[in-house]
């Protein structure tokens, strides 16, 4: 496979499933993983923040609504300017 190290992946859907999966994938190729998903997810994303940490990736999560352009706009700047922080994560 291919190396991903000091790429950014935002993993929409990350809480279970395909996403969660992904996201897993994506740490194991080196990408900073942003799993994303609604907010009632959040204890889910927790989990797999803390799953791809334990296998040695780098990972943090972000709760997203993309209801309106409003709601989601502050998460969306959060999400872009994390890559000068996510060196340190």
């Amino acid at each position: 496979m291919f190396s991903l190290e000091g790429k950014i992946a935002l993993i929409t859907g990350a809480s279970q499933g395909i996403g969660e999966t992904i996201a897993r994938q994506l740490a194991k190729q080196g990408a900073f993983a942003v799993c994303a998903s609604l907010a009632s997810t959040e204890g889910d994303l927790r989990g797999v923040v803390a799953a791809i940490e334990a296998d040695g990736g780098k990972a943090d999560y972000v709760l997203l609504t993309c209801a309106t352009a409003r709601a989601s706009g502050p998460r969306w700047r959060w999400c872009s300017s994390a890559t000068a922080r996510c060196t340190s994560w």
